[in-house]
């Protein structure tokens, strides 16, 4: 009796959580920087488990959303709600070093308004859209940061 109950509980639970995953269609977001510099530099990220080396001309995504179709065409402002404060009230930071570790570069969203910061100008970003296939309903963008030398002086 009591192994029926308890069966009868885990699978109440596993149903009841399913109720939160959604079957809608969704877009996809990619925000990429890309290392234009003439010297290899390393991302690291709040959310990043380990430092990204980049070599000059390569990129690295940075943040990926799934928004949901019903909300529209994906479009630049989400990237500013992914710099958001985690639960412990650290504040999301992008953060650019040499490659032998010295700092040469903090963005946080608390410079969002601040003209001399490019990365939150969405006009210093590029765009692109990967055409929709007849039998796909995903729409899929990214933009791109470049980080010139000017930006890690």
């Amino acid at each position: 009796m009591k192994k029926i109950i308890f069966a009868v509980i885990g699978l109440t639970l596993f149903v009841s959580c399913r109720i939160f995953h959604t079957t809608e269609p969704t877009n996809s977001a990619h925000w990429y920087v890309k290392n234009m510099t003439w010297k290899p530099i390393v991302i690291k990220k709040r959310d990043f488990r380990t430092e990204r080396l980049l070599n000059p001309g390569d990129s690295i995504s940075v943040f990926h959303r799934l928004p949901m179709q019903k909300l529209g065409f994906p479009s630049f402002d989400l990237f500013y709600e992914l710099w958001n404060v985690n639960g412990n009230g650290v504040e999301q930071n992008l953060d650019v070093l040499s490659e032998n570790g010295q700092l040469l570069k903090t963005w946080k969203i608390s410079d969002k308004n601040d003209p001399s910061v490019r990365i939150f100008q969405e006009t210093s970003w590029r765009f692109y859209q990967k055409p929709q296939l007849q039998h796909v309903s995903t729409c899929e963008v990214a933009w791109v940061f470049d980080i010139l030398p000017a930006d890690i002086e």
